[in-house]
């Protein structure tokens, strides 16, 4: 009787090795992973992946866009992420872009990836202004990659970020 247990449970974690695997192989074409863990026309910097869109939305349509890549605006956590950022704009010869910060909830500025607040700024000079309305981030690539705060609902190009895809 043991020995029938034992040959039930050897083959059913056979099959489940066999499921996984092939969930995993499933996963893999999906995201079409490319050496460097990120999907076809994504570029890493360090553990993520990021998306340079040139097809203008305004702050809330490109954070949709981007969710509906299991993405966010990007969130940036310290200066070399600013620079890359704001070098990736250039490649792509973006003049104003959307990042993923707000501050419609309150006066602090919180990230909506994760909805921390920010803790590192990169204004341009006289910025934040608070003007009417400008409750978005965004970016100048060509002024050393200044943050302005804007109205959300102009039309700007804007760059996604994920987390790599681990390697099967």
């Amino acid at each position: 009787m043991i020995a029938l247990l034992v040959v039930l449970v050897a083959t059913y974690v056979q099959v489940l090795k066999k499921t996984i695997s092939d969930l995993e192989k499933g996963l893999k074409e999906k995201h079409i992973v490319g050496n460097n863990g990120c999907s076809k026309d994504w570029d890493r910097f360090r553990d993520h992946c990021y998306f340079v869109s040139k097809h203008k939305k305004s702050w809330f349509e490109a954070e949709r866009f981007c969710r509906s890549k299991g993405s966010s605006l990007v969130n940036i956590k310290d200066d070399n992420e600013n620079n890359w950022v704001m070098s990736k704009f250039k490649e792509a010869k973006v003049n104003n872009a959307w990042l993923g910060a707000t501050d419609c909830d309150s006066d602090k500025w919180i990230w909506v990836l994760n909805f921390e607040p920010v803790k590192y700024f990169k204004w341009d000079g006289n910025e934040p202004n608070g003007g009417s309305g400008e409750n978005c981030l965004e970016m100048y690539p060509n002024s050393g990659g200044g943050w302005n705060d804007k109205p959300c609902k102009i039309p700007l190009d804007f760059i996604c970020k994920k987390h790599v895809v681990s390697a099967y």
